[in-house]
């Protein structure tokens, strides 16, 4: 069965601008979308997998206020990218909160130290460094995501 636009006409054989966007699955609550536009056509269809029940309203909310701008072929990917930083930053903020927590452990135990058994020790020192380990991971995500939003923003040119 032929796609047509509401005016009736093919889009079949059209250009379309393709993209396939997916957030990192390191953690839960990862998406990922796909977006077919018609550029001629102004028209824009699309498929987000993994959006939570809040996510899918924030997404249909913006699709909602972008008015005519709902044509552009990086509203889109651009809406995932927001709801992506915004799970990043707060993720970011859980690590950053455990790794004060250690290094105020770290402060009291240099106290009382000479109290712990080796293995209360080892255990210790395996979650300070569990902890900034998922910080340096994290900081290395943002940065790889970062320059993922740059390199789009760059390679697109208007149709």
């Amino acid at each position: 069965m032929p796609l047509y636009t509401s005016a009736g006409e093919s889009i079949i054989g059209q250009k379309a601008i393709l993209y396939n966007c997916r957030t990192s699955n390191e953690w839960e609550d990862d998406m990922a979308l796909t977006v077919t536009h018609f550029p001629k056509q102004r028209l824009t269809f699309a498929i987000l997998f993994g959006a939570s029940a809040e996510q899918e309203r924030s997404v249909l909310a913006r699709v909602r206020k972008a008015g005519t701008d709902t044509a552009h072929p990086m509203l889109l990917p651009g809406i995932l990218a927001e709801l992506e930083r915004k799970r990043q930053m707060d993720i970011a903020d859980e690590i950053i909160d455990e790794l004060e927590m250690q290094i105020l452990r770290l402060d009291n135990e240099t106290i009382t130290s000479w109290n712990q058994s080796e293995q209360t020790t080892v255990e210790r020192n395996r979650q300070k460094t569990k902890a900034w380990l998922d910080a340096a991971f994290s900081r290395n995500i943002l940065l790889a995501t970062k320059s993922l939003l740059f390199s789009m923003r760059r390679g697109f040119s208007e149709p």
